[in-house]
């Protein structure tokens, strides 16, 4: 119960998280951001989420029971580092607020980008698909027959 006589759970403190599923492992995974120590003091300008700390330590210890939380419920959860300078300038394109949770999203983005598969071998076709397209594309005349 909070000072106003609200009772108050502690999900409601909980920081929201994206939960990720691992393309190559299947397996569900959050990644959580994290700062590096020499920039703390420049980013608790930038982001007011971080003045509730005094010190770089403070804050890492909350990031690093955040991770074990998400481990303890079955989320292979990872702190991934990621520039101030390069965060900030995410939040002022996307027009994101500059806190924790922004923080997390964008490196849930960065993660979904790495994650997008691509392909080692260039698409195929057989020449049965190919030849119906011949006649009626200049760009696959000019290089002959479906050999080429």
């Amino acid at each position: 119960m909070d000072d106003r006589g609200v009772v108050m759970n502690v999900i409601d403190f909980a920081p929201r998280i994206d939960i990720l599923l691992d393309v190559r492992t299947h397996v569900e995974t959050a990644v959580i951001g994290l700062l590096a120590e020499d920039e703390f003091g420049r980013a608790q300008i930038a982001i007011p989420d971080l003045r509730a700390h005094a010190e770089y330590e403070d804050w890492l210890n909350c990031r690093e029971g955040f991770q074990m939380g998400l481990v303890m419920a079955g989320v292979d959860a990872k702190l991934v580092c990621v520039p101030l300078a390069q965060f900030l300038a995410w939040c002022r394109r996307t027009g994101a607020a500059s806190g924790e949770r922004s923080l997390d999203a964008f490196v849930a983005m960065q993660r979904r980008i790495q994650d997008v598969p691509t392909s080692a071998t260039p698409p195929s076709a057989r020449q049965c698909e190919f030849e119906p397209l011949v006649d009626g594309t200049a760009a696959f005349g000019l290089h002959g027959g479906f050999e080429n």
